[in-house]
Order: structure tokens, then sequence, then C-alpha cells
């Protein structure tokens, strides 16, 4: 976690020792030590700044072509658990830069954006087995609310995926 997150920090600030601080400042951040409980969360903040790096390697440097896709593949092998929220911030903060970020108005176009997120999607779907996989167990457990097997999911529609049975019961 301290690597990524160096490595990440050391592409904004001149000094080594700023970057080591910063990465300091990640890896015991209130969050990350909250989580040393749980491995997925841990993982995934370990991973993340390396999403973020190739990202900017990607809109910043014409060399780092298909850069995306193993950076997509990492997050998603890190935490398939975490994963979309992991995208979500990852989207925001490219939204952040893609907009207000001078490094980046050389490769603001559309164009630039479509091959990021298909480098993106390929990455995903390299870890389609583990993703696949990981919905198919959470599916099946004794504790969810339906199950594709009985066909329950059918009638109940997309919601009764996503939302748990009782969800409104408690309001």
């Amino acid at each position: 976690m301290g690597v990524s997150s160096y490595a990440f920090i050391r592409r904004f600030v001149k000094s080594h020792n700023s970057a080591l601080v910063g990465s300091m400042l990640y890896c015991f951040s209130g969050y990350a030590v909250a989580s040393l409980e749980f491995i997925a969360f841990y993982s995934s903040i370990a991973v993340f700044p390396l999403l973020l790096l190739a990202l900017e390697k990607r809109f910043t440097d014409e060399r780092y072509r298909f850069v995306m896709i193993p950076a997509a593949a990492c997050n998603l092998l890190a935490s398939s658990y975490l994963f979309i929220g992991s995208s979500i911030a990852m989207l925001i903060y490219a939204l952040a830069r893609f907009f207000a970020a001078p490094e980046w108005k050389k490769n603001r176009r559309f164009g630039m954006i479509m091959l990021c997120l298909c480098e993106y999607m390929i990455g995903v779907l390299i870890c389609g087995v583990t993703i696949s996989n990981f919905i198919n167990t959470m599916l099946s457990t004794s504790r969810a609310t339906v199950t594709l097997s009985t066909g329950a999911a059918a009638s109940g529609g997309l919601s009764s995926l996503i939302l748990p049975k009782h969800f409104f019961d408690v309001l």
C-alpha cells in the first residue's frame, strides 16, 4: 500500500520526502487503520492509487497505452466486493482532472475517454471469471433474499436482486 501511494503522490510533488510523508499519511489514515480487520477493504485501498496512476499516465503520456487494462484487472482481483465503489471514485477523479487539469489539455477529447473506457472494460473482462464466480456465490448463499435458480428473481424484477426483500419495512 505504501509503494502504490508513494508512486501516485510522487507524480505530483517535487521532493522525495514529501511523497514519503504523503504515503505514510495515506497508509495510516483512519480508514486504512480501521479496515485492517477486513482484508477486502485493505487490499482495495492498496490498489486504488495504482488505478489513479494508470489513469494519469494514460492521459498525459502516449507511451502508456493499454496501462488501464492491468490496473482494472488488479483492482478487480484485489476486491471484487469494492470494485464498483473504487470505479466510481476513479470516475469522479477522472472527471475532475479532465475538466480542471492543464496536463490533460492535449488529450481532452471524447476519443481518449472512449479509449480509456475500452481499456478498463477489457481489464474487467480479463477478470470476468473471478467476478462471475463472486456473483454466483453471493446469489446462491442461504442469506440471499432471492436466488436465480428458483426463478424468484424474475417475479421481483431487477430491484429484488439489488435490494433485500424487506428493505423498506424498517422505515
